[in-house]
């Protein structure tokens, strides 16, 4: 890939020729489609996530309830230890 710079103001600009824009135009499609394969797994870990989170909150729910004699305090350190 042959790249041809120019200074203007301070600034450098850069001259393509059509080979390298196709080149380029090819990389920027991969990683478009790399960045859409990125997020669609990025979301089913976030419904997994989900998932485990209320299923975690429903059992701590259920737990609470095996020990309504007991009191908060004790029932919250027994949540701590079952972990």
């Amino acid at each position: 890939m042959f790249l041809r710079f120019k200074k203007e103001n301070k600034r450098t600009v850069r001259f393509f020729n059509r080979a390298d824009i196709k080149i380029e135009e090819n990389v920027l499609e991969k990683l478009f489609d790399e960045s859409a394969k990125l997020q669609e797994v990025l979301g089913e870990a976030r419904a997994m996530q989900e998932t485990f989170s209320s299923r975690d909150k429903n059992l701590e729910k259920n737990f609470k309830k095996e020990f309504p004699e007991c009191s908060p305090m004790i029932v919250e350190q027994l949540n701590k230890l079952s972990k």
